[in-house]
C-alpha cells in the first residue's frame, strides 16, 4: 500500500480527535489529566494544528489541489474557529481568540515549511 493513500484517513482521524478535544467538557477526568501534565494552551493548540496542518499539505497535494498550500492553511483555520465557536455550548468551556490564533499559527508553520521545502506556492 502506499503511503499516500492514508493521507486522507489520516486528516479526517485526526480532524475527529481535535473535535473531541474540543467538545469534552473541561470537568471530565482527561480534560483535569491533561491539565495537570500541563498538555494545554497556546502550546497544544499550536502542535494539534501543526500536525492538522502538515496532513491537510499531504492530503490537498496527493489529490492535486492547486494552491494546495493555501486551501490547507485556509481548511484548519476556519476548522479551529469553528471549533472555538462550539465550546460556547460545552459546560466549562470558553471560546478563545487565543487558542484560534494558535491553531493558525500551527497550521500555518507547517504548511510553509513543508512550500519550502518543496519551494512550491501553488
Amino acid at each position: 500500500m502506499k503511503l499516500e493513500r492514508l493521507y486522507l484517513p489520516a486528516t479526517v482521524v485526526w480532524a475527529v480527535g481535535l473535535f473531541i478535544g474540543s467538545v469534552l467538557p473541561a470537568t471530565t477526568r482527561l480534560a483535569q489529566e491533561l491539565e495537570v501534565l500541563n498538555f494545554k494552551g497556546f502550546g497544544l493548540h499550536l502542535a494539534s494544528y501543526a500536525v492538522f496542518g502538515m496532513l491537510l499539505v499531504l492530503t490537498l497535494e496527493n489529490y492535486r489541489f492547486k494552491n494546495y498550500y493555501f486551501y490547507s492553511v485556509l481548511i484548519a483555520v476556519v476548522y479551529g474557529v469553528l471549533l472555538e465557536l462550539v465550546q460556547v455550548v460545552v459546560p466549562a468551556r470558553d471560546p478563545s481568540a487565543i487558542d484560534a490564533l494558535a491553531d493558525t499559527i500551527g497550521a500555518f508553520i507547517t504548511a510553509t515549511a513543508y512550500a519550502f521545502r518543496n519551494k512550491k506556492w501553488s
